[in-house]
C-alpha cells in the first residue's frame, strides 16, 4: 500500500466514518470529502481562499517539495480542484507563506524568511501567475526581525502587508510591535511603513488583517492580553484603537481572525483563564461593540479562523482538547453560531495526535471548505475537509 493511502486510511478511521479518496478529478460517489495533500515530511497550510470555479488556492509551509536542497523549509503553494484533487504543487524559498490573495493576473503570496544579523529581512512578497509560477519575489528589509502575518490588495493594486515585530527590551524578554507596509503592486517596492505600540505596552501582537474598498484596514490581535481591534487607512494612520473584555474572569484574551460583515466587523479568538474558550465579537464600522459571547464548552478549544455563513451566522475552526486515557490531544475543530453568537453545533475530526483546523471557508453552494494540519507518527499533511450546513462530511 503506497505510504499515503495508508496515511489517509489511518485518518479516516479515527473521525469514525467510513472515507474514501481518489486521486483523480473524477469523484467517488460512495466516498465522504477528506483529502489530505503534502508528501512524506511535513507540509502544513496557514491561509487559503475559493475561486468561483469552486476551487482551493491555499498557502504555507513545506518541507516534502523544498524550493532547493539547501532548504530545511519553503513558502508552499497549492491549487485543487473543487473535489480536492491536486492541480499543482508549488514551492519558493522561504520559511513559510502565511497569506495569500487573488490578484487580475494570478496570486500574490506573503510570508516569511530566515534571518541573520546583522541585516534582518523576516519578510517576502512572491507574485505568481495563474499556474503559481513566480513572476516577482522580493525581501522586505526591516530594522528589526519581523514576522509576516497578513495581507491586504487595495483598489487601486498596491499592497498592505501586516508583521509583528520582536524587539529585545531591558528588564523584559522581549516586545513586539504592529509592522505595517504599503507596497507597489506593479514592482513591490516599498512605498511607506510604520511600527505600531501603545505606550507602555509590550505586547502588541497581530493575528489577521482584512482590507476593504474604502481603502482602510481592519487588523486583529492583542495587546498585553486583551483583545484588540485596529483600524487603519491607506497611509497607514491609525484612525482608532479599541480594545474588548469579556464578561467572564479571565487570565487574557485576543483576536486570532476578523471578516467584514455588511454592517461592521466579526470577530473571533480566545479567552485564557482556566479553560480556553471560543470569544466571538460583533461591532459596526466604528469599533462599537454590537454584541459579544464567551462560549461555554466541556474541553479546552482554541479558534483560528471564522467566515460568514449564508444563513447570516459564522462559521468557525480551530482545535479541541481530547483526552482518552492518559492520551491528551487536539482534534480539528468546528462551529456554527447563529446570528447573535449562540452556538447552534459543533464537530471535531482528527486521529491520536494533535490536528488543528486552520481557515475555514463558505463555498457558494452554502457549505464549507475546512483546511487544516493533522499529525501522524512520522510527518505533518494538509486536510481539505468538505462539510455541509450542519457540520456533516458531505459526498464529492
Amino acid at each position: 500500500m503506497h505510504i499515503k493511502q495508508l496515511l489517509f486510511l489511518l485518518f479516516s478511521i479515527t473521525t469514525l466514518v467510513t472515507c474514501t479518496t481518489k486521486n483523480t478529478g473524477t469523484p467517488d460517489d460512495t466516498g465522504l470529502f477528506i483529502k489530505l495533500l503534502g508528501g512524506s515530511k511535513n507540509d502544513m497550510v496557514s491561509d487559503a481562499f475559493l475561486n468561483e470555479q469552486g476551487e482551493v488556492i491555499g498557502v504555507g509551509s513545506t518541507q516534502s517539495f523544498p524550493a532547493n536542497a539547501f532548504s530545511k523549509s519553503s513558502i508552499f503553494l497549492f491549487k485543487t480542484d473543487k473535489f480536492g484533487n491536486k492541480i499543482w504543487y508549488k514551492s519558493f524559498e522561504g520559511l513559510e507563506g502565511v497569506a495569500v490573495r487573488p490578484t487580475i493576473d494570478g496570486y500574490t503570496i506573503f510570508g516569511s524568511e530566515e534571518t541573520s544579523a546583522p541585516v534582518n529581512k523576516g519578510l517576502k512578497l512572491i507574485k505568481t501567475d495563474t499556474n503559481g509560477d513566480a513572476k516577482l519575489a522580493i525581501s522586505l528589509s526591516t530594522t528589526a526581525t519581523t514576522k509576516a502575518v497578513s495581507l491586504g490588495v487595495l483598489a487601486n493594486g498596491n499592497y498592505i502587508v501586516l508583521g509583528e515585530v520582536y524587539i529585545e527590551t531591558p528588564n523584559i524578554a522581549f516586545s513586539t510591535k504592529n509592522y505595517t507596509a504599503k507596497l507597489s503592486g506593479t514592482t513591490g517596492a516599498k512605498i511607506t511603513e510604520k511600527t505600531y505600540s501603545v505606550e507602555g505596552f509590550a505586547v502588541n501582537t497581530p493575528y489577521a488583517m482584512r482590507t476593504m474598498g474604502n481603502q482602510k484596514s481592519i487588523i486583529a490581535g492583542t495587546g498585553n492580553g486583551q483583545a484588540r481591534l485596529i483600524l487603519i487607512d491607506d497611509e497607514l494612520g491609525v484612525e482608532w484603537d479599541y480594545f474588548y473584555a469579556t464578561d467572564v474572569n479571565e487570565t487574557s484574551v485576543s483576536f486570532t481572525d476578523v471578516q467584514v460583515t455588511a454592517n461592521g466587523y466579526i470577530c473571533a479568538g480566545s479567552v485564557y483563564g482556566t479553560k480556553e474558550l471560543p470569544f466571538i465579537v460583533k461591532t459596526d464600522f466604528a469599533g462599537g461593540l454590537q454584541w459579544k459571547k464567551s462560549l461555554t464548552m466541556d474541553s479546552n478549544v482554541a479558534v483560528k479562523s471564522i467566515d460568514i455563513t449564508q444563513d447570516g451566522g459564522y462559521i468557525l475552526t480551530g482545535a479541541i482538547e481530547i483526552k482518552e486515557g492518559e492520551n491528551l490531544h487536539t482534534n480539528i475543530w468546528v462551529g456554527k453560531i447563529n446570528s447573535t453568537g449562540e452556538l447552534e453545533w459543533q464537530k471535531n475530526f482528527g486521529g491520536r495526535k494533535n490536528d488543528v483546523g486552520k481557515c475555514i471557508k463558505t463555498t457558494p453552494t452554502g457549505d464549507y471548505a475546512l483546511l487544516g494540519n493533522v499529525t501522524f507518527e512520522t510527518n505533518q499533511m494538509i486536510a481539505l475537509i468538505r462539510i455541509d450546513k450542519n457540520g456533516n462530511l458531505i459526498k464529492e
